[in-house]
């Protein structure tokens, strides 16, 4: 039988690969971790011993269904040690099997009166750590925080333990040395300057999903670094920027609720250090949308005291002095980091942002009949009638009459208006170091993907063109969107990127947009894990269509671990092959002066 990945090269690039006959299989993810296992077992044989304890912690906690989001925690990082462990140097592997050495201890629950005292506590110590990270040299602090937040997370030490454990680190702070002179130096060199396209090739980023840790001692490093060589230089994370009570989130707040963790450090912390490591970091504020709700309400159940934001409150200024005061905070550090506004903006943020009052659903005006239906039936009506695909119509002027250009659909045109009153506030609050971004969701103007699960809200409505966005020249610096395939069934299907961009690429190049250099964000082969998929979508999307189809496109930011895994030694290798070693992806930061104010 002809080999799945040798069929999938074939569809991809139109040739046979010369070892189509002889090529194996991909492995499914129980062989591979089978393999991992054994590979653990030999380099450190402590591990046979606490991987079975472990296993058996996790399913008594899936049986009692106590707290399954601590339960999925503790089996995402059980599973990143055991499927990486072939790939850690040795030193880390140490530290990973130390780290399982923990998890299969039991679980803690700290009395909420006792973690309200040391969330007190760790805040001060990372009000701290931000105010001295560019006059100490905190490395090993940051080590230890690391560690730290890895065990708290999964509920494996005592209040006690805490206490000792922020104590340790408390003290190694007070005694941090000064920063070493290359780091300095690194950061006046960089000092008063912005990011901006390379002048060939792409930049290798990271939508790693780890701000909680600050330290080189994560996992992205670990492999994406360490073992496939490749050269990260920038690193993205998002902001939730309202809590679940309502409240706002500045970058320097810790313990974000969204994370549902009792310990995490302020976003500031983790811009400061990944600038340390030479990287630019990217922030993307978000509103508050459906899939926010559902995390928050995991982790606190409570509805929030105050309407979420919309796009309309920003344009009325509601959100003017949230924004000055944390451009002011970026700003303040004076080196390249790049601020993204509404995530997926084709999405919910445009979409719910038509009618008079700027709240009023796209859908409600495409069939005003829906707004006669009861609240429960509405919904679902709404829902049915958005997966197949029947509420895609241009609605003509009562789309575009309630704001703005009566040409121009009024979500979009909310939208667009967004971005213009952010790069005022940048103005205002003399951020020139900041590189401005949005992105698109992923499969923008792709009707097929519609029908897909978890795609039934795309961009692909006849109302929303990306030319209907164009704020004009020197407001937004990137156009970006959203890059995860659909998962519609298969390897081909899950891995084929032009299903996911080929339409919002088409529409980028032949609107105003087109002389806007292109991001790649959240960067995967499907929605939900598929190490399978994994080496024919690396070899395609990275040696062809990035270098040859889409040019254009000057920076991607991999979600790694989440979505993409590079699990198998197939896809690893794949990987090194085509983007560690490729001089494509192999780019220093192209940084510009910022002329003095």
């Amino acid at each position: 039988m002809i080999a799945t990945a040798a069929v999938l090269f074939l569809i991809f690039t139109g040739r046979w690969p010369a070892d189509c006959v002889t090529s194996p299989p991909p492995q499914t993810e129980a062989q591979i971790k089978a393999d991992k296992l054994k590979a653990l077992y030999r380099r450190e044989p402590r591990a046979q011993e606490l991987v079975p304890k472990i296993e058996q912690k996790i399913a008594e906690a899936r049986k009692s269904g106590t707290d399954p989001h601590l339960t999925s925690r503790l089996e995402d990082a059980f599973n990143d040690v055991v499927m990486n462990a072939d790939s850690l140097s040795g030193e880390r592997l140490l530290d990973a099997v130390d780290f399982l050495k923990s998890m299969s201890e039991p679980s803690v629950k700290l009395a909420d009166d006792d973690l309200k005292v040391l969330q007190e506590r760790y805040k001060k110590l990372c009000e701290s750590l931000d105010d001295q990270i560019f006059i100490k040299d905190l490395e090993s602090v940051l080590k230890l925080h690391d560690r730290f937040v890895r065990h708290t997370a999964l509920g494996l030490w005592s209040k006690d333990q805490i206490e000792t454990q922020l104590k340790r680190l408390e003290d190694v702070f007070a005694v941090a040395p000064e920063i070493a002179y290359g780091r300095s130096e690194l950061l006046r060199t960089h000092q008063d300057q912005r990011l901006v396209k390379p002048p060939k090739g792409c930049y290798f980023g990271v939508f790693p999903h780890e701000e909680l840790y600050l330290s080189p001692d994560r996992l992205s490093v670990g492999v994406l670094e360490e073992s496939t060589g490749g050269t990260v230089v920038v690193d993205t994370a998002d902001l939730i920027i309202q809590g679940p009570d309502g409240h706002l989130i500045d970058i320097d707040q810790a313990n974000h609720p969204i994370h549902g963790v009792p310990f995490s450090p302020p976003l500031s912390l983790w811009l400061k250090t990944r600038v340390l490591e030479g990287r630019v970091p990217a922030i993307m504020f978000r509103l508050t949308d459906k899939s926010i709700e559902q995390c928050y309400a995991g982790a606190k159940p409570n509805q929030p005291a105050e309407p979420a934001y919309a796009v309309t409150d920003v344009l009325e200024g509601k959100l003017d002095d949230y924004f000055k005061r944390n451009l002011k905070l970026i700003a303040a550090i004076k080196q390249a980091a790049a601020v993204g506004f509404l995530a997926d903006f084709d999405r919910a943020p445009a979409a719910t942002a038509f009618g008079a009052d700027g709240r009023t659903p796209y859908y409600m005006l495409v069939d005003p009949k829906l707004a006669k239906l009861p609240d429960d039936k509405r919904d679902a009506e709404i829902q049915k009638r958005l997966e197949k695909g029947t509420l895609t119509k241009d609605a003509g002027e009562e789309l575009r009459k309630h704001y703005g250009d009566p040409t121009i659909p009024d979500g979009p045109e909310r939208v667009r208006d967004c971005w213009k009153r952010l790069r005022q506030l940048c103005s205002e609050s003399g951020a020139g170091t900041i590189t401005l971004f949005a992105t698109a969701g992923t499969c923008h103007g792709n009707k097929k993907a519609l029908a897909l699960p978890g795609f039934s809200e795309a961009g692909a409505q006849d109302w929303n063109k990306l030319e209907f966005y164009w704020p004009g020249e020197k407001v937004l610096d990137w156009l970006g969107t959203q890059a995860v395939c659909p998962s519609a069934g298969s390897a081909l299907q899950e891995a084929a990127l032009g299903t996911a961009i080929e339409q919002f690429m088409g529409e980028a190049r032949n609107s105003s947009w087109r002389a806007t250099p292109v991001l790649l964000r959240g960067l995967a082969p499907a929605l939900k894990k598929n190490p399978q998929a994994e080496p024919p979508w690396v070899q395609d999307t990275f040696a062809t269509l990035i270098t040859s189809a889409y040019p254009d496109v000057k920076a991607f930011f991999v979600e790694y671990p989440e979505r993409l895994t590079l699990w198998s030694a197939d896809a690893r290798s794949v990987f090194r092959r085509n983007v560690s070693s490729s001089p494509y992806y192999k780019q220093k930061l192209n940084l510009q002066a910022v002329p003095p104010q």
